[in-house]
């Protein structure tokens, strides 16, 4: 009898095939987002050792940072390829908290994406410096629209929305690339007002590995809109807890 093909196999054996350990991946980096949530904030903003700290011998002063990025929850990311799509680039909170999250997964070794969808017309110093503080991070910034930016999609290990707007950047972008995408994505959603739930915006939530929301309450409402408008009952929804609520 012939053999099945080995990923045939690997499926066949309890689930346990390529998408299985996309999903286990995501679910990690959502429960490691979650613990490291409250603290990004303070280790990006000078902890006991910013960039800028002078206090003890610089050979300490490294150390400490190794240590750190070694116990980070995060840790499992490192070598894996990370593309993190922002509906912009702006001081409002979802992009400084997707740039935090960005410079996390730098500080353990994960190569960082960083793509902008809408990006304003003109000169903008905002978008000018941010871009440059991830740069400087070692983050890639590419542009959203093009060959590259579909390239650099398929081959992520994960791939980050962040936003509910987010979601347009998908059909715009990807085209008849979007199923092979949509395993392996994590949405990062943030909004709490209805006028987010567009079509436009969210057709694809139900085919993403999973969803992570700002707090309790916005996890209910999301659950009862995929379920009334997108009659979607296994949503996979986690809350960040960054909202308390």
């Amino acid at each position: 009898m012939a053999k099945p093909p080995p990923s045939a196999a690997a499926s066949a054996a309890g689930g346990r095939g390529p998408a299985h350990h996309r999903t286990r991946l995501l679910l990690l980096l959502l429960v490691a987002v979650a613990a490291s949530a409250f603290t990004a904030g303070y280790v990006l903003r000078g902890g006991p050792v910013g960039p800028c700290d002078t206090r003890g011998d610089p050979v300490d002063v490294v150390a400490a940072r190794a240590g750190g990025a070694a116990s980070s929850p995060l840790g499992f990311m490192k070598s894996k390829l990370v593309l993190l799509v922002s509906h912009e680039l702006s001081l409002s909170g979802g992009p400084l908290l997707l740039m935090e999250l960005a410079f996390l997964l730098r500080q353990v070794g994960c190569q960082v994406v960083w793509i902008t969808n809408q990006r304003p017309e003109g000169t903008n110093d905002v978008s000018y410096s941010l871009e440059h503080k991830m740069l400087n991070h070692g983050v890639q910034v590419l542009p959203a629209r093009g060959q590259e930016a579909v390239e650099t999609a398929l081959k992520a290990d994960l791939v980050i929305l962040n936003t509910a707007v987010a979601g347009k950047w998908l059909d715009a972008v990807l085209k008849d690339n979007v199923p092979q995408v949509l395993p392996k994505i994590l949405w990062w959603i943030h909004e709490m007002r209805g006028h987010y739930f567009k079509l436009e915006y969210v057709k694809h939530l139900p085919l993403v590995a999973g969803a992570m929301i700002d707090s309790h309450i916005t996890v209910e409402y999301w659950k009862t809109r995929t379920h009334d408008r997108l009659k979607c009952h296994k949503l996979l929804l986690f809350t960040s807890g960054i909202v308390k609520s």
